[in-house]
């Protein structure tokens, strides 16, 4: 993923993988909608032509802002009981899976919202909601930033679904070699299409060869190989 800056903390669509000299997407302002600070981790590369990973390393800090997208847990609620863990009883809440969210403003040009996994997975028909990806872990083990942002696929774009897959398809095929089912495959295709092309031959070859014999050579090769009608003896 490449990161460009304008007077902000701005990311654009990522490029996977990476051409040379390709024209980048317009920047884009990014809103955190949780409730915390997100730590990003980035790479300052304005250079154009510029490989992703060469330029300087950086960070973005997204502070919260204002609102908290998430889903409404109270309309997804389906009732409350107890989960017996044997010394204790825990509060156990049945829910449904929701698409309600709440807090959650309408998609604006030029500007991507940060929130949460869970919120961008019930809202998959949104675009613009991107969520933090990648845990950085300090040596205790707390969480301190993320290594970059992910999305979800739009859940009903077929265009979508083909083109990663297709992406998937290649990425697989670069990474491993050519299975011996493969080759195998390959060969007994080449083997029948020689093969036929000298059955198609054949009959030619005969005429070519024995134009005395022919006759004999009908009695030899079936008739539908010979590409003639079959002839019937003369009555005496």
């Amino acid at each position: 993923m490449r990161l460009r800056y304008e007077g902000g903390s701005v990311v654009g669509e990522p490029t996977t993988p990476y051409a040379p000299g390709a024209v980048l997407p317009p920047a884009e302002r990014l809103v955190n909608l949780t409730e915390h600070d997100v730590v990003l981790e980035a790479v300052i590369a304005s250079a154009p032509g510029e490989e992703p990973g060469s330029g300087t390393s950086s960070e973005v800090r997204l502070p919260p802002g204002g609102r908290f997208a998430r889903v409404d847990d109270a309309r997804a609620s389906l009732g409350d009981g107890w989960l017996n863990a044997g010394t204790s009883l825990i509060s156990l809440t049945r829910l449904r899976r929701s698409g309600k969210l709440v807090d959650l403003p309408p998609a604006q040009p030029g500007a991507r919202y940060v929130v949460s996994r869970i919120t961008a997975s019930a809202a998959r028909r949104r675009r613009d909601l991107v969520f933090p990806f990648g845990e950085v872990r300090d040596s205790a083990g707390r969480i301190t930033g993320a290594r970059g942002l992910a999305s979800f696929r739009p859940g009903w774009t077929l265009a979508d679904r083909y083109r990663d897959w297709r992406a998937a398809v290649r990425e697989r095929r670069s990474r491993e070699p050519l299975s011996w089912q493969w080759l195998t495959g390959v060969m007994f295709a080449v083997a029948t299409a020689l093969l036929s092309g000298a059955l198609a031959l054949l009959p030619g070859a005969a005429r070519r060869m024995y134009p005395a014999n022919y006759a004999h050579a009908r009695l030899v090769i079936p008739e539908f190989m010979l590409g003639t009608e079959p002839v019937l003896p003369e009555r005496a």
